[in-house]
C-alpha cells in the first residue's frame, strides 16, 4: 500500500479492513522503552520513502501530525475514541 497511488477512496476502504485504531495509518506498536509497552504510530510516504511519526499517547500523535499539516482520516469513530481512552 505504501509508495504506491490509490484513490482516496481506495485508501478508506482498505483502511477499514485493517485498522484496529480507527484512523487511516495509525497502528499501536510495543515498546519496552516507553511505561505503558507500546507507542503509537503513524506511517506514511515521502518522496517514496516510508516514515513514521511516533508518540506515547494517542492524542498526542494526533496533535504531532495535524501539526505537520498531513491528513488524520476517522474511519471508524468508536474505535478512536476507545484508544483515546488508554
Amino acid at each position: 500500500m505504501y509508495g504506491k497511488k490509490h484513490s482516496f477512496e481506495k485508501r478508506k476502504k482498505m483502511g477499514k479492513s485493517k485498522t484496529r485504531t480507527g484512523v487511516l495509518y495509525v497502528s499501536k506498536a510495543k515498546n519496552k522503552s516507553c511505561d505503558n509497552g507500546y507507542i503509537w504510530r503513524y506511517k506514511y510516504t515521502d518522496n517514496g520513502k516510508i516514515k513514521s511519526i511516533n508518540s506515547v499517547t494517542f492524542k498526542g500523535l494526533r496533535e504531532k501530525v495535524l501539526a505537520k499539516n498531513m491528513e488524520w482520516i476517522v474511519l471508524d469513530e468508536q474505535k478512536a475514541m476507545e484508544c483515546e481512552l488508554l
